[in-house]
């Protein structure tokens, strides 16, 4: 059982270093809100033809839970390697998956007006994104999805912008 065991952390801690790797990773990447009045971060995860090509590529808005950061998803979920093994696979289509970082804000705003989550992430990250990367801007192009405080962030966005998502999941 000890052996089994140690094989298994093993083939854990190494299966992310030896995957497919054709995923790219930007972690930290920064945008300075002028809504929120302070720099947000953000992760991306380009398709790992993006710096080759010059397609232009759907959007998936990935948000954290409570708690989490804009890196969440690569650090806690390894997105990186599940996408990167469905790409290698022919499993998923190119995406480009963002993954902002909205402190504990529920992604909404706040009753006070005192921090704006919601209008930054629809006039600030959205077009943000699409003026650095060659993303699809049409709603049918962008969904969001997130997990638990995400997961609502994600609903209550599309439902109040459906002009701007055409997927949430």
């Amino acid at each position: 059982v000890r052996r089994t065991r140690s094989v298994f952390v093993l083939i854990n801690l190494i299966f992310p270093g030896i995957a497919f790797n054709q995923v790219v990773v930007e972690q930290n990447k920064v945008i300075e809100s002028s809504i929120l009045e302070r720099d947000v971060y953000f992760s991306a995860l380009l398709p790992g033809d993006y710096n080759t090509s010059e397609k232009q590529y759907p959007v998936v808005y990935l948000l954290h839970g409570f708690g989490g950061n804009g890196n969440s998803w690569i650090t806690r979920c390894r997105i990186n390697t599940l996408v990167d093994s469905l790409d290698n696979c022919n499993s998923i289509k190119d995406f480009i998956y963002i993954m902002p970082d909205a402190e504990n804000s529920y992604y909404i705003n706040n009753h006070d007006s005192s921090y704006m989550y919601e209008y930054f992430f629809i006039n600030e990250l959205i077009p943000f994104v699409d003026s650095i990367y060659r993303t699809k801007s049409a709603r049918e192009a962008r969904a969001i999805a997130g997990l638990s405080m995400g997961g609502f962030g994600a609903v209550i966005l599309s439902i109040k912008h459906p002009d701007v998502f055409g997927i949430c999941i």
